[in-house]
């Protein structure tokens, strides 16, 4: 992981998700967030193919794919969708990796048409700077700001990132 400056503090509520994802998985996740009703898992990629070879969880898991392909992604985003339906709340999970830009491209769902920039200011701080279409930028924000919040919190914990701009 990434030099982190900051540990990130977990409530009981996101203790116990963290412990019934791992349940679910056999993986277990690098942190949780929860507000309101949205749960943020964050998964190591490494972590991610360790999923694969639990037979079970796959054929859970194979009912929500279009297709049958398992690419780290489609794969969960379709454990994301059988999550949401039995915990009742809206569930991302997202793929860590220790470079920022894969980072912060799988934290919002970017596209490789979308802009980042990272920014290192003389004072030693980090700005990230991401450029989105106007159509996709509510998307990327998240109802009320609660994506870009969650997101600019979890790039300080792991890449001691100061801020994330979206346009």
């Amino acid at each position: 992981m990434a030099n982190s400056n900051q540990p990130i503090k977990l409530s009981s509520d996101e203790l116990l998700l963290m412990n019934i994802f791992e349940g679910i998985t056999s993986v277990s996740p690098i942190t949780c967030r929860m507000i309101e009703d949205i749960i943020f898992y964050i998964v190591h990629e490494r972590d991610v193919y360790k999923m694969f070879i639990n037979k079970p969880l796959v054929n859970d898991v194979s009912r929500y794919l279009k297709y049958n392909k398992y690419t780290p992604t489609k794969f969960v985003s379709a454990l994301a969708k059988l999550l949401s339906e039995n915990l009742k709340k809206k569930v991302y999970i997202v793929i860590y990796n220790d470079d920022l830009i894969s980072f912060i491209k799988n934290f919002f769902g970017l596209s490789r048409e979308d802009s980042i920039r990272i920014m290192k200011r003389s004072d030693g701080s980090t700005i990230v700077y991401i450029n989105v279409p106007p159509d996709k930028r509510g998307v990327v924000i998240g109802r009320g700001g609660l994506r870009a919040r969650i997101g600019r919190e979890l790039a300080k914990a792991f890449f001691n990132v100061s801020n994330i701009l979206i346009r």
